[in-house]
């Protein structure tokens, strides 16, 4: 994919920033290597940037003109540089003026940047439209916020999580922290709208049986871009339910993600999930859910919705992981309702009745719940060793060992 850089001001209007050719070919260069790590190998891009360019059109007039502006940039940057449009296949057009912020992406064809928000991050995010991916969102009870996830590079500037990286500080270039923003990796649903990730090849498919019943183990490896073709390593899972939900697991010893380790400080990463429509020919990236690996941790999907005789959420919980090999097994479960015949019609009324919580309802007392927190964590330890393999056994048991000394510390604390 070739692509053009051109870096422009407008008539009339001063410079914002002080950013060289030279730093737009350092950030140029980060930009490929994250879209080859990303793509698997799929995606080369070759980037040309043309030095800063007057145009003849004044700052205003270029906010005025919108998307149509490109026409414009495209041609006099050629005939000051004498290239052809057609030698390329997207433009770039980073405009350093007074009032220009972020980015956008025009019908694939040209990405507009200003100068003063230009990083690798919103370089590499406006380029992912270009792709074909859309838009992180993550769930919320106001409904879905758009840009909300904050894994992957399709999420809002400043709110996903970047790296920051020291190459890219350069004040010889004019460039300082705010522009060295790198990352984070794409999420499974982004890889998959950019076509680079087969999921058929890379995701585990679990679906319930017809009753409603779910229950296996699955190892899936840490995401680190799409697998190369002919891989046969597993970096995700989808279950079909009622909706679709994506899983998959974040590290911060992948390059790409190594911002994690800041923002979102954990020894062995992260489970995140998503959930997306069934219908569709791509997936899409609603954030619902995630959680701190550990052995023995779980978390649980639609929590709130009412589950009928007995059903459970959808319920996942770690039970083995290897920090060398980055990849986890992980239990994924779903307990089927049962209906019992002898119930009244009005005790069935009654027990359709939702549940209603109110906030401040219980009062907590402190110690009591966190050693009441501390027995659940260990009964669930206890029920995943009986469910896991040879391999989650060992883990599993450390992970019991350590939880018991972490509840007589807890009961000489509180002098129980």
């Amino acid at each position: 994919m070739k692509i053009a850089i051109l870096l422009l001001s407008c008539a009339r209007t001063a410079r914002r920033t002080n950013l060289t050719e030279d730093w737009f070919r350092l950030l140029s260069g980060q930009v490929r290597d994250y879209f080859l790590d990303q793509s698997g190998g799929r995606l080369a891009c070759d980037f040309a940037v043309f030095d800063w360019v007057e145009l003849s059109i004044s700052g205003q007039q270029w906010t005025d003109a919108g998307p149509a502006v490109g026409d414009t940039a495209r041609a006099e940057a050629a005939a000051k540089y004498n290239f052809s449009e057609a030698g390329f296949d997207h433009f770039i057009l980073v405009i350093d003026d007074q009032v220009s912020a972020l980015g956008v992406t025009d019908y694939k064809t040209d990405t507009r940047i200003a100068a003063v928000s230009a990083t690798p991050t919103i370089f590499a995010h406006e380029l992912g439209h270009a792709l074909g991916c859309s838009h992180t969102q993550l769930e919320t009870r106001e409904g879905p916020k758009e840009y909300g996830g904050p894994f992957c590079i399709m999420g809002a500037e400043d709110g996903k999580y970047s790296l920051y990286d020291q190459s890219l500080q350069s004040p010889e270039m004019g460039s300082d922290l705010g522009h060295s923003a790198s990352g984070p990796g794409m999420c499974i649903a982004s890889l998959n709208q950019a076509n680079w990730l087969n999921t058929d090849a890379s995701c585990h498919r679990l679906q319930p049986y017809s009753n409603g019943y779910l229950g296996t183990t699955i190892r899936i490896a840490a995401l680190n871009g799409a697998p190369p073709g002919g891989s046969s390593e597993r970096v995700g899972c989808l279950i079909e339910t009622y909706d679709r939900f994506i899983v998959e697991y974040r590290h911060h010893d992948n390059r790409w993600d190594s911002g994690l380790k800041d923002r979102v400080p954990s020894n062995d990463g992260w489970l995140v999930i998503y959930r997306s429509p069934q219908a569709g020919a791509s997936l899409v990236a609603l954030q619902v859910a995630t959680l701190e690996v550990k052995v023995g941790a779980a978390v649980e999907i639609d929590k709130n919705p009412y589950h009928l005789f007995g059903a459970s959420p959808l319920r996942l919980s770690v039970v083995a992981l290897d920090r060398s090999a980055r990849t986890i097994d992980l239990r994924v479960e779903k307990k089927a309702g049962k209906a019992d015949q002898y119930l009244s019609v009005e005790g069935i009324l009654d027990y359709l009745q939702w549940p209603i919580e109110k906030e401040g309802y219980v009062q907590h007392d402190e110690p009591v719940d966190q050693i009441a927190d501390g027995i659940t964590r260990l009964r669930e330890l206890r029920r995943l060793e009986r469910l896991s393999g040879p391999r989650g056994k060992d883990s599993i048991r450390e992970a019991a060992r350590e939880q018991v000394q972490e509840l007589r510390d807890l009961l000489r604390r509180f002098e129980i």
